[in-house]
């Protein structure tokens, strides 16, 4: 079974971190008013059953209510140093992403889908790398072959490659001879990509 998130083991305890969610849900605003008054009478985000979310597995996350009326969320962070400095990250309303940034940076968690977002780059820029040889010796070629690839994987029409905006583009892509791009026989290249005749 695949871990939920990649952990540098000997800097998380898991037990730790149960008793520590423990004793801020005891008593949320004793805990945060010392460094961070502003978060007193905060309320506590709960978690949702069974989530995977490191900011959940890591710490609590909170939001206040402003004098304007507006929700402020944070994530209180509950590993290693942060829980004695009442280590406090303001979140926006749409990302998560300064929270998942401070367990990166200072407690070395990283998240399942960051980890699978970096595996998947990598994988790409090593296929883009060994492209260049076959790029180079038939660049229309390649582009026919790599579009297709991309057409028959996401499901796309035939006929979008008959399109005006299609030609529009074809005919801006950085190759020899995009005439052909732009008259490109997408049928062909289907059943070649389907069959791997490459």
């Amino acid at each position: 079974m695949e871990s939920i998130f990649e952990v540098d083991l000997q800097r998380f305890d898991e037990d730790e971190t149960i008793r520590r969610r423990e004793f801020f849900l005891a008593d949320t605003n004793l805990y945060v008013y010392r460094r961070n008054p502003e978060l007193q009478e905060c309320e506590v985000i709960p978690a949702q059953k069974g989530s995977k979310s490191v900011l959940d597995i890591c710490g609590v996350r909170v939001k206040t209510t402003l004098q304007n009326e507006k929700n402020e969320k944070y994530f209180v962070c509950l590993q290693g140093k942060c829980f004695h400095k009442r280590e406090v990250i303001k979140l926006t309303n749409t990302s998560t992403s300064n929270g998942s940034r401070h367990l990166k940076e200072h407690h070395n968690v990283l998240s399942a889908k960051t980890k699978a977002h970096q595996r998947n780059v990598a994988t790409l820029n090593k296929f883009i790398e060994g492209a260049n040889e076959t790029f180079q010796r038939d660049p229309n070629r390649w582009f026919e072959v790599h579009l297709a690839a991309f057409a028959s994987e996401n499901s796309l029409a035939f006929r979008a490659f008959e399109s005006n905006t299609w030609k529009v583009i074809a005919a801006k892509l950085p190759v020899m001879s995009n005439r052909c791009l732009s008259n490109i026989n997408i049928k062909k290249h289907y059943v070649e990509h389907i069959f791997g005749w490459t």
